[in-house]
């Protein structure tokens, strides 16, 4: 459970560096970019992130990331 909430915390703060850590990943491991597409689309499907965010990491998806299909917004 706390590693859960605390994998839920730096996804939600967008936190590279820590969830780099959490996931015992070296900069050599994954680029800043990847992660980053990464922690975005676990952001925008997570039940524990509030709406607005869950919205800001669709709308950051639709621009930088993935081609993955999004919800729309309302």
């Amino acid at each position: 459970m706390e590693r859960l909430a605390l994998r839920e915390t730096l996804i939600y703060a967008l936190d590279l560096e820590g969830f780099r850590l959490f996931l015992g990943l070296s900069p050599h491991d994954i680029s800043d970019e990847e992660l980053l597409d990464t922690m975005h689309t676990q952001r925008a499907d997570s039940p524990h992130v509030p709406l607005e965010a869950q919205m800001e990491s669709e709308r950051w998806l639709r621009t930088y990331g993935t081609k993955r299909v999004l919800r729309k917004e309302t």
